[in-house]
């Protein structure tokens, strides 16, 4: 008997319930995938071959006509016409593979419509920026018109001294004339009248800069919760990228190479752009200000690209070095669970290697709250976790960065 061909189905994943009893017993994904869809081939086989005469006779009726002898068996390939058995087949397999397309649409779909979020918010977002710094605009400008009135003033100073000596040498004398006393005079009350409206135009623009403090107030509370409620939906965003890409990876795990994911994640990251958390100081102007992260000692010093490897002993607590965004927490291959905490200004902390991870995605994170525990690390010897400090996309030494002593 030939074999048949097993390319029969090229490109179909069946889903994960359709493999759940075969992944019981055969524990590699690919070999599962071979071995349904051989079986569906056998079973495509067994529908399409035809009754054997002794099932025919056996089932038959009493004064059946007789059945015609038994001819030698064909071989399986030519036994099932290939009009028969393909379409059979097909039929068995389509609807499981239309059924493993539609997470990886659904998936698409729900990022698209994150994406669409996620830019309505930063444009408006960007709008109360705007807004809030219009009056600080202002207030430069009134203080430049200031600064201006007060260097004109001391200028005219000492034509006006000069002016009210000749004035009053003249009329002692008696020999300044009608003509050249009303040219003083004029000129004279022209720069006043044109200094007192420059200055009750200052003034009224003080007066209005006052009135919009309550205005300016509400605004700044409106950007700080468009800021928050855009983080939160660029974490969900994330998220959603971050599962699509492992589904569609999954036929080729295994040919996926080591922390080959973790990069990925991070080229994801830098591309959403968080806002920095709002009253929140930048984390660049922390140098050597930092906490630890977890207390214990370091294991493997910075070697680029990279972060630290810090050994704990016992159950402590992994917190974070600097208030921000938990933009991400999830299991990533060969790193365990990893948290990453967004700081703004393109500035992460990240945290990996732990046991347990907090669950709060989306949500504002304190200085020293705390974000998981360490779990089993090889460079450690035993409990520990791997810290890094990245700007703009690049690892930087976090040990600089740390408070000494610690």
């Amino acid at each position: 008997m030939r074999r048949l061909p097993f390319r029969l189905f090229p490109g179909v994943r069946l889903p994960a319930p359709a493999l759940a009893p075969i992944q019981a017993l055969v524990p590699t994904p690919v070999l599962a995938q071979m071995l349904a869809r051989m079986l569906a081939v056998a079973l495509a086989v067994a529908l399409a071959l035809p009754a054997s005469p002794s099932q025919a006779a056996t089932t038959g009726k009493a004064g059946a006509r007789p059945v015609a002898p038994q001819q030698a068996p064909r071989p399986v390939a030519q036994a099932i016409p290939r009009p028969v058995a393909r379409p059979l087949a097909q039929s068995l397999v389509q609807p499981l593979a239309r059924h493993d397309s539609r997470p990886i649409a659904r998936l698409e779909d729900s990022i698209n419509a994150f994406t669409a979020k996620a830019t309505a918010q930063r444009t408006r977002l960007d709008a109360l920026n705007a807004e809030l710094d219009r009056p600080d605009l202002e207030r430069q400008a009134l203080r430049a018109k200031a600064e201006s009135l007060v260097q004109r003033s001391r200028d005219m100073l000492p034509l006006l001294w000069v002016l009210d000596f000749q004035t009053k040498a003249g009329m002692e004398a008696a020999t300044s004339s009608w003509d050249e006393s009303d040219r003083r005079f004029t000129w004279l009350a022209s720069a006043l009248a044109q200094a007192r409206q420059e200055l009750e135009s200052a003034q009224s623009a003080k007066e209005s800069l006052a009135l919009q403090k309550d205005r300016q107030a509400e605004l700044r509370t409106q950007r700080d919760n468009q800021a928050l409620e855009l983080a939160a939906t660029l974490s969900a965003l994330l998220a959603k990228r971050f599962t699509l890409m492992k589904e569609r990876d999954a036929p080729r795990q295994d040919k996926t190479g080591s922390g080959q994911q973790y990069y990925r994640l991070m080229a994801l990251l830098e591309d959403l752009d968080f806002p920095a958390l709002p009253g929140c100081p930048p984390l660049d102007s922390l140098h050597g200000k930092l906490p630890r992260p977890v207390k214990g000692r370091v294991a493997a010093a910075f070697a680029p690209p990279g972060g630290i490897a810090l050994a704990v002993d016992g159950l402590v607590p992994v917190t974070a070095v600097h208030p921000g965004i938990l933009a991400f927490s999830d299991r990533v291959d060969d790193l365990g669970q990893v948290v990453i905490v967004a700081h703004g200004k393109d500035a992460f902390s990240v945290y990996s290697h732990l046991s347990l991870a907090s669950q709060g995605v989306g949500q504002p994170v304190a200085a020293g709250e705390t974000l998981g525990s360490p779990g089993p690390y090889l460079p450690a010897e035993g409990s520990g976790m791997f810290f890094e400090l990245r700007f703009q996309g690049k690892p930087f030494n976090p040990t600089q960065w740390l408070t000494a002593g610690q």
